[in-house]
């Protein structure tokens, strides 16, 4: 006890203060991150198990799979994370009396509050280390891992792309480098089906061209189908392979570089792909979703649920933050279904949720 009064004196000086605060702010956050993701990576572990005992997949496959998925499992948890972290931290004050000795020093709310806030950048920054840098190569591991041990194709729906009225299909890329299951359909100015490929693969000329391999061409006129079976045919893609593999991948998973390229690519070519656009704002409202977090949350520490147990304060925070998962997601989609722009719809719940948690902050200040 002597000794938490000693830290807490010298936590007190102005300087001290905001550190104190972030220390214990990380410590919860760390503790929850952990937690979450430990949680979130059994649940992908039992979801799992059901692909046991296919080919040579085994329970040492499966656990090493939802192992490499798990830094992207702490990005998605981070903001609740943080919300939850400093609601232990402070909470923690606040049962020890330490809030109400900041407050008869001078430090107000939005004070105290700065000192979270302060954090997030850097977390922010080392999530985006992460997102860069680690998720991509772990999730690639990860699915050569399952394609392997499984004996399946890594992904099952394959990969779609479309220009210009041109839809490709390809059912495999193997090895990242040859297109299999190819499928080709290419429509007319009326919308109607003029031509359908299938080749069996297809090997990449130097030139960048497909050289298609057992090949199905079917020509549709007038309602009328002629096919042929050419051995091979040449074919200039509407998709590069580095496309295609970043089309294989979840869109959480993929770089920010990566990202960032591919649709200014599309963007350039006239074919702006929203999917990936709203994407890059989800990453980009990420910190602003931390922040909004933290203020809503606040007047669980500051206002009369101050005095209610940490059991209070964590179901408050739970309530919270599912809420604003729900919202954000319903948000996200239908913005892409009416054209909002993703700016406007990533960014427009967290910036709400901070005013929110400001204006209720303001609230809880009033005699």
């Amino acid at each position: 006890m002597a000794r938490r009064t000693d830290s807490l004196r010298d936590a007190l000086r102005p300087d001290l203060a905001t550190f104190y605060i972030q220390k214990a702010t990380l410590r919860g956050f760390g503790t929850v991150a952990a937690a979450l993701t430990a949680l979130f990576t059994l649940l992908d572990f039992v979801g799992e198990l059901a692909h046991v005992g296919k080919g040579h997949y085994g329970v040492r496959d499966a656990l090493a799979y939802v192992l490499l998925l798990s830094p992207q499992r702490l990005i998605e948890v981070s903001p609740i994370a943080m919300m939850f972290g400093c609601l232990l931290a402070l909470g923690a004050m606040a049962r020890h009396e330490e809030l109400t000795a900041f407050f008869a020093t001078g430090l107000s709310e939005f004070r105290i509050l700065r000192a979270v806030i302060l954090l997030v950048p850097a977390v922010s920054a080392l999530l985006l280390v992460l997102s860069q840098f680690v998720v991509p190569s772990a999730e690639f591991r990860a699915q050569q891992l399952h394609a392997a041990a499984t004996e399946e194709a890594d992904v099952e729906d394959g990969v779609w792309t479309v220009e210009n009225g041109v839809f490709l299909h390809v059912g495999v890329l193997a090895d990242g480098r040859r297109p299999e299951d190819i499928d080709i359909y290419r429509f007319g100015g009326t919308d109607a089906l003029q031509r359908y490929i299938h080749a069996a693969h297809a090997s990449v000329r130097p030139d960048g061209d497909w050289l298609l391999e057992d090949v199905t061409v079917k020509d549709i006129h007038d309602g009328l189908f002629r096919t042929s079976h050419p051995a091979s045919l040449r074919w200039r893609p509407i998709a590069s392979l580095r496309e295609l593999r970043l089309l294989g991948r979840p869109r959480a998973t993929v770089s920010a570089t990566a990202l960032l390229s591919y649709i200014r690519e599309r963007e350039a070519q006239g074919h702006p792909d929203p999917l990936y656009v709203s994407e890059f704002w989800s990453r980009a409202a990420l910190p602003f979703s931390m922040i909004g977090l933290v203020m809503f949350a606040a007047p669980l520490l500051f206002g009369p649920a101050r005095a209610r147990g940490i059991g209070a304060r964590m179901g408050g925070g739970v309530l919270i933050a599912i809420t604003y998962s729900l919202f954000q997601q319903i948000a996200l989609r239908l913005g892409l279904l009416a054209g909002i722009p993703s700016v406007v719809t990533s960014l427009a719940p967290p910036l709400a949720l901070i005013l929110l948690g400001v204006y209720l902050i303001i609230l809880t200040r009033q005699p």
